[in-house]
């Protein structure tokens, strides 16, 4: 049934609920909430009474609502608020993390190797400025690391760019934006070409041009207008853009939408993109990973689907199972194929005739919402960060 909200502040929400059926009090519910960033999140409510106040809690009961206990993220205690990690990257030889609501995090060294070789490291918030503080929203949707060694931070008021020295370049609507509220954003590798980004926001996708200019991208080039979620680019040049109707591929003025429709996906909500060569992995906010695998031969192939679609073209769609992709959570990484999704961690080798469809990570469960290779450990096998809702693993 639907809850008729009356309230809402972070950490705490007022509500009321008229049964549809007789029940016996005390009543103990349990609810699920997805917000705009697809974060999902379950809280057990208490019932005393009709017209009595309900209370949050996890499997015991509180006389009033209240957050959750704060959390530990690798040895240091961080509001509760700030173990919501959404996003990590490698910068400068450190990790960073950004949070939904507590700004960013770095983490550094705290005293002697441990047992297996490894510097104790713990996390402290990212000085900017020689300041304890965020000069960018703190709501931080997505990291990305330039070829100068920039730091690029999408959050839900703009974007910012960190160079070396600290500074923060903030982007917003006043420069150009279609919308404060940026999902993501493609940094290119190149120092000299002029197209410099393309900025993923609420309302479609824009070109940040070397010089500073911002094109929007929108109906005239047959692209989304709407919500970009997330952007990667093929090793042909191609843009690949994810939205809630599905992934639009455009190169040199030509757009194609991949969808359910078309039969190269099972949802057209699409959460998180990365490529691989020419191939696109297509992450999907209930409908699991797509690979949209280029045809060497380029002939035309005509596949059928489960969905009763048909698809004609260059491409072949190919489904490597999952069920809810985070935001931004595809990686591939030494020709692993690595899933962050609301179930837990998934990882697939690639080129491999036994690996055709996505396996759990044993070693971490949960809402999994960032995966990146750990600086730390270099060699074969490569040792990987897990950003979670309760922090890092």
């Amino acid at each position: 049934q639907v809850i008729s909200l009356k309230s809402l502040r972070l950490g705490v929400f007022v509500c009321r609920w008229r049964p549809s059926q007789a029940v016996t009090w005390p009543l103990k519910l349990e609810l699920f909430a997805i917000d705009r960033a697809l974060n999902q999140r379950s809280a057990v409510v208490y019932v005393t009474k009709p017209g009595r106040s309900a209370a949050i809690g996890r499997g015991r009961r509180h006389r009033m609502p209240q957050a959750s206990r704060p959390g530990d993220l690798q040895g240091v205690q961080i509001p509760a608020v700030g173990r919501d990690v959404t996003t990590i990257v490698q910068w400068r030889g450190r990790a960073v993390a950004g949070t939904l609501a507590d700004g960013l995090w770095e983490r550094v060294r705290s005293g002697e190797a441990s047992a297996d070789g490894a510097p104790a490291t713990t996390w402290r918030r990212l000085m900017l400025d020689g300041q304890d503080g965020f000069k960018l929203d703190r709501r931080i949707n997505r990291l990305t690391v330039g070829p100068e060694g920039a730091l690029w931070v999408a959050t839900a008021r703009g974007l910012g760019r960190i160079d070396a020295s600290g500074h923060v370049r903030r982007y917003g609507i006043a420069d150009g934006l279609p919308a404060s509220d940026v999902h993501s954003v493609w940094v290119s590798p190149s120092k000299t070409k002029r197209l410099r980004a393309v900025i993923g926001t609420a309302r479609g996708a824009v070109l940040l041009m070397r010089d500073g200019e911002l094109t929007p991208l929108g109906g005239k080039q047959g692209l989304p207008v709407r919500a970009v979620w997330d952007i990667t680019r093929t090793q042909d040049g191609a843009l690949w853009l994810a939205s809630s109707w599905g992934v639009y591929r455009w190169h040199k003025g030509a757009v194609r939408r991949f969808s359910v429709a078309t039969g190269d996906l099972r949802n057209d909500w699409v959460t998180a993109l990365t490529s691989h060569g020419n191939n696109v992995f297509v992450g999907t906010y209930c409908g699991g990973v797509s690979e949209l695998r280029t045809n060497t031969g380029h002939e035309k192939i005509t596949q059928a689907t489960a969905t009763g679609a048909r698809s004609q073209g260059t491409y072949v769609s190919h489904w490597w199972g999952g069920q809810h992709i985070n935001l931004g959570g595809l990686r591939v990484v030494q020709g692993t194929l690595w899933a962050a999704t609301m179930e837990g961690a998934l990882r697939a080798t690639l080129g491999s005739e036994s690996a055709v469809t996505l396996q759990p990570e044993s070693t971490v469960r949960g809402n999994v919402t960032a995966i990146v290779p750990d600086s730390r450990v270099e060699g074969r096998h490569q040792r990987m960060l897990f950003g979670t809702r309760a922090g890092i693993h």
